[in-house]
């Protein structure tokens, strides 16, 4: 969370408190946990095979697969890891590294579908975490929480407090960015 009398947005070392509930300040580093470490160990052992597929075991369904669910997956089941600065970091590089898979991979015929390359959605990775910590940045801002992702119950599976309005609508702007994405890069692929 954000007080105003802060004056950097990096936490230093210590939290400060409001109305008796201790936040943090927008942007901090924390040590990993071992769902962070793992989630980004397992995809990137994915990301590698996809990118060193030698063997030709990938299919165009895996990558279309890997490349419209990544910013999915990262918005529903990391958004507590994203909030750590250098965890965000990290799957900010990941994103960029996306890039060079897309241009590596999209031109080879077997990822290719009839209206363009299964790997288009991974331009976007970097896009989509920017999205996020606007998202962010707009819950803390109005209602003073972490942004959440919905889920089946009224719980989210990270804070275990109840959704509000606003991780609705957040959620409701992040997949229609995502669908208008998918839409223009179809349109003008």
């Amino acid at each position: 969370m954000i007080l105003p009398e802060s004056r950097s947005p990096f936490l230093c070392g210590k939290n400060r408190y409001l109305g008796g509930m201790k936040i943090r300040n927008l942007f901090y580093i924390e040590k990993m946990d071992k769902w962070d470490f793992y989630s980004i160990l397992i995809y990137l052992i994915i990301t590698l095979i996809i990118y060193f597929d030698s063997y030709g075991l990938i299919t165009r369904n895996i990558v279309l697969f890997y490349s419209y669910l990544t910013p999915l997956c990262l918005y529903l089941f990391n958004y507590k890891s994203l909030r750590k600065f250098n965890v965000w970091v990290i799957w900010f590089f990941i994103s960029l590294f996306h890039i060079i898979l897309y241009h590596e991979i999209s031109g080879i015929p077997k990822y290719m579908f009839y209206r363009g390359p299964a790997s288009n959605s991974l331009k976007f990775t970097w896009l989509f975490l920017l999205l996020f910590q606007l998202l962010r940045i707009v819950s803390i801002k109005f209602q003073r929480l972490e942004l959440v992702a919905p889920n089946k119950g009224s719980l989210d599976i990270w804070d275990n407090r109840k959704l509000t309005f606003i991780d609705n609508i957040c959620f409701v702007i992040f997949g229609a960015v995502f669908i208008f994405m998918g839409i223009v890069d179809y349109l003008f692929n």
